[in-house]
């Protein structure tokens, strides 16, 4: 049982985890080399708690005031973005921080992708075909903060 190959083992896992991770770097970077970001316009925001009810619960804005903390900045807030790349329709989820009153992304999905279960794969980008999933009834029009 000392034979056991343990090594071997291990290398194929690796070797298989390795050609799948290349083969998502791949796929993901496809349609990012394809984008015309010349043509990247920011549509608005929707407030969060319009996606998820927890994101204003006492537990919620706890977390993100001690990750403020941990992370040396005046405040952290989730935000939710509706972009338009390439004539397509995308929603992104990011942590914001303000630091010295200026606010800056300080993480892609945030908590609030993690409230709405948004897979880390995705960075916090909800594409087009899976809008209706995490907007679901919500009229665009009318909870839309408009970019001004």
């Amino acid at each position: 049982m000392e034979d056991l190959q343990w090594g071997y083992c291990s290398e194929i896992v690796i070797g298989d985890f390795f050609s799948f991770l290349n083969a998502q770097i791949e796929y993901l970077q496809m349609p990012i080399a394809l984008s015309d970001f010349q043509s990247l316009e920011i549509i608005g925001f929707l407030p969060p708690e319009v996606l998820s009810e927890l994101y204003l619960s006492e537990e919620n804005q706890t977390n993100l005031s001690n990750q403020a903390e941990r992370r040396r900045v005046d405040q952290i807030v989730g935000r939710v973005v509706f972009f338009e790349l390439g004539g397509e329709k995308l929603m992104l989820l990011v942590d914001a921080a303000s630091v010295d009153e200026k606010w800056l992304v300080s993480g892609l999905g945030g908590i609030l992708g993690d409230l709405l279960g948004v897979s880390r794969i995705n960075r916090g980008i909800i594409p087009p075909m899976f809008l209706d999933e995490f907007i679901g009834e919500i009229d665009l029009e009318e909870m839309m903060i408009p970019v001004d």
